[in-house]
């Protein structure tokens, strides 16, 4: 524990973990959310549906394959990824292949 009698996150439960940072990101209100290191099972069950009841939409992109330089295990190991929310009611998706009007 630290000084303020909080347990230190790493002693934390995973799922604990989560909820913590879920109630961080929709405490903070913001327009646009980014999370790093976002597991696939977390952003889909946890980030994802509690989000949208907010108001927010999102992606996940998850690691790419392998390069000659990285330990292909390791890799493959990997499901997570960069997750990223927006507000619909402050933001709309733009594709490249057409044209955008934000009003």
């Amino acid at each position: 524990m630290d000084a303020r009698g909080q347990a230190h996150l790493k002693a934390l439960p995973r799922e604990k973990r989560a909820i913590l940072v879920l109630e961080d990101l929709l405490a903070y209100n913001a327009d646009v959310v980014c999370v790093q290191e976002c597991e696939a099972s977390l952003f889909h069950e946890l980030f994802q549906p509690q989000l949208a009841l907010a108001g927010y939409q999102g992606v996940l992109h998850q690691r790419g394959q392998a390069t000659a330089y990285e330990l292909k295990e390791w890799a493959a190991s990997r499901t997570d990824g960069c997750a990223t929310f927006w507000k619909t009611s402050k933001c709309a998706v733009c594709l490249l292949s057409s044209p955008c009007s934000l009003t």
